[in-house]
C-alpha cells in the first residue's frame, strides 16, 4: 500500500491521513484531529467537514483502487448526509467508505465517520472519475 494516498489535498485542509485497510469495495482511513495550532480544531471538528473527509477518502480508495491507468476523480454529489454526533480536537476519525455502484463515468459510494466506536456522520457519494491528464 503506498505512503501518499492519491489525492491533491494538503494540510490544513487534508482530512484523511492513512489508509488502514484496502478491499475491493471498501477501504477504512483514519486522520487525528489535532489539539489546537493552526488547524480548524477549536472546540469541535465541524460535522461537514466530516462530509469532506468522506469524499476525500472515497477519492483515495478510488484511486488505491484505479485498474490500469492512474485516475483521479471530483466530487459530483451528496446526498442523505446525517449528523449524529461530534468529533472533538484530540479524536481520530475512522472514516470507512464502501462502493456501491459504478455508472461509466461515476462511481457511488457510502461513508461514515466513526470516533471512540460512534458513528458521528454517513453519507451518500458520487465521485466522477477523471483519467489521468483528462478533463
Amino acid at each position: 500500500m503506498p505512503d501518499e494516498l492519491p489525492i491533491p489535498h494538503r494540510e490544513p485542509f487534508r482530512f484523511v491521513t492513512a489508509a488502514q485497510t484496502v478491499h475491493a469495495d471498501q477501504a477504512l482511513f483514519t486522520h487525528p484531529i489535532p489539539r489546537g495550532g493552526d488547524t480548524f480544531a477549536l472546540r469541535m471538528f465541524p460535522q461537514l467537514l466530516c462530509v469532506e473527509a468522506m469524499a476525500q477518502a472515497a477519492a483515495a480508495f478510488h484511486g488505491l483502487n484505479a485498474d490500469g491507468e492512474p485516475e483521479a476523480g471530483t466530487l459530483a454529489s451528496v446526498d442523505k448526509a446525517r449528523f449524529v454526533g461530534v468529533a472533538r480536537p484530540g479524536d481520530t476519525l475512522i472514516i470507512k467508505v464502501f462502493r456501491r455502484k459504478v455508472f461509466g463515468d461515476l462511481v457511488q459510494f457510502d461513508g461514515e465517520v466513526w470516533v471512540h466506536h460512534r458513528m458521528v456522520a454517513q453519507a451518500e457519494l458520487v465521485v466522477r472519475r477523471i483519467p489521468a491528464g483528462g478533463a
